[in-house]
């Protein structure tokens, strides 16, 4: 059967701290390409479907080794690189999102090519439209429709892209009822991919800053999938999806009930409550250097008091977090950091 084959998938064969050092260069490179990719076909040029497999390919192989180290770097974001960031963030998401449903790896780069070139038709769509801070007239909303169609035609034009992700890029604003565009197709006529990128699609504009919105917890867009569920996304892929990420993703800033805060750099693949936790502050104020904290194996504070996730933090502190943890290398040498607990920090 298939149960031997996914589940050499779906193990990790390598810790957040080994993963990440690595993972940074894949993410660094696949940005890069993004962005050339979208310039190109500013200019008239077609995708650059081997550049897109190639780099995709080096995504794949991060994400099933350890899936949070590139999720974590997914909630890195520059400012104006709107477009090309969600795009790679939303092939990495997906490509978490198939791992987790036993994809083997080349269904996944398929699937990760999908998701990278979902929005490529967005470079057609005048800068007003897609970068206007307020609400869309129903005539712009018209026009920013059409990205779906742009897409399509795009990757038609663009010799070797997956016939899947054209789909894909056509596709991923059609929702289960019948009530999303271009087509208005229901259940059964929206393909297995399209449904996935809809879900990572969603997940990633709602957890990041957008022109006309401020990023919301990973939470509050748990909660949107969720009351969507039979409406607008496939029940049990959204089910899924929060497994394949976890209630606390790779990225997500917290705060603990002993007041202390941080980042989630690694979920539990069964205690989903209590993901290994890099700490960045106590109540007074920065801890040099950070610690990490495994939660699952650490129950209780200093004082013996249980520790837990008290609550998440905006995303905004996250990004802050992650940008300044990455510029002073931190991120390379998370295994050289001393563990919670062992030794007490001057708190």
């Amino acid at each position: 059967g298939t149960t031997g084959r996914t589940t050499a998938v779906s193990k990790r064969s390598e810790n957040v701290e080994r993963a990440l050092s690595r993972a940074q260069r894949t993410h660094a490179d696949s940005s890069r390409l993004i962005r050339t990719i979208m310039d190109d076909v500013r200019l008239g040029k077609s995708v650059d479907t081997p550049a897109a497999r190639a780099a995709v390919t080096e995504c794949v192989d991060s994400v099933i080794a350890n899936p949070d180290a590139m999720t974590l770097l997914s909630r890195i974001r520059e400012k104006d690189e709107y477009t090309s960031q969600h795009s790679l963030s939303v092939s990495i998401l997906t490509v978490a999102l198939g791992r987790q449903l036993g994809m083997q790896r080349e269904e996944l780069i398929d699937l990760g090519i999908c998701g990278l070139l979902h929005d490529v038709g967005k470079v057609l769509t005048p800068d007003e439209v897609l970068t206007k801070p307020g609400r869309l007239t129903v005539e712009e909303m018209e026009i920013m429709k059409e990205h779906t169609t742009h897409g399509r035609n795009i990757l038609m034009s663009s010799s070797g892209a997956p016939l899947k992700a054209l789909d894909v890029a056509h596709s991923h604003h059609e929702r289960f009822n019948g009530s999303g565009y271009p087509r208005g197709l229901v259940e059964s006529q929206i393909t297995h991919y399209s449904r996935l990128v809809a879900i990572t699609d969603t997940f990633d504009a709602i957890t990041t800053d957008r022109v006309y919105d401020n990023a919301r917890t990973n939470m509050d867009a748990f909660r949107v999938l969720s009351k969507g569920r039979k409406t607008h996304w496939d029940p049990m892929l959204v089910i899924r999806f929060v497994e394949a990420i976890g209630i606390y993703p790779a990225g997500t800033a917290v705060e603990l009930s002993n007041e202390m805060i941080g980042i989630v750099i690694e979920t539990h693949p069964t205690q989903k409550l209590r993901p290994k936790i890099l700490l960045t502050h106590t109540p007074n104020g920065p801890l040099k250097p950070p610690m990490v904290l495994d939660m699952s194996t650490r129950l209780t504070d200093e004082r013996g008091t249980r520790l837990e996730v008290r609550r998440v933090l905006p995303p905004a502190v996250a990004g802050i977090s992650l940008h300044s943890l990455r510029n002073a290398g931190l991120l390379d040498n998370l295994a050289s950091l001393p563990e919670f607990g062992r030794a007490t920090p001057s708190l």
